[in-house]
């Protein structure tokens, strides 16, 4: 099994997603839950940045889980401003004349 989850890294993801979502048993789940966490794993392991506003999914992604560790090519931002930040600095990087 843990060959898998090295070479398919969404599916390594998905994994860990449910189990830090398991482990806060104190809080009572909401039908958008399902939506957001679901649309988490493929885009950390193969986006290049992505922006979720959903506290439960800060929460999981910053403190429950190791995800932004296992997916260092993926920069996690909760808010627009800090993503349009992250935008025009990698503008700025392919503008730049060597």
């Amino acid at each position: 099994m843990g060959f898998v989850l090295e070479v398919l890294p969404a599916i390594r993801n998905h994994a860990e997603v449910l189990a830090g979502r398991l482990e806060d048993t104190g809080r009572k789940d909401d039908p958008n839950d399902f939506y957001g966490l679901n649309s988490l794993p493929v885009p950390l392991a193969y986006a290049h940045a992505i922006v979720f506003r959903d506290k439960m999914i800060r929460n999981l992604v910053r403190k429950r889980t190791d995800l932004l560790k296992q997916n260092p090519r993926c920069s996690f931002f909760d808010d627009l401003p800090g993503f349009a930040t992250y935008l025009e600095q990698q503008n700025n990087e392919e503008n730049v004349d060597v």
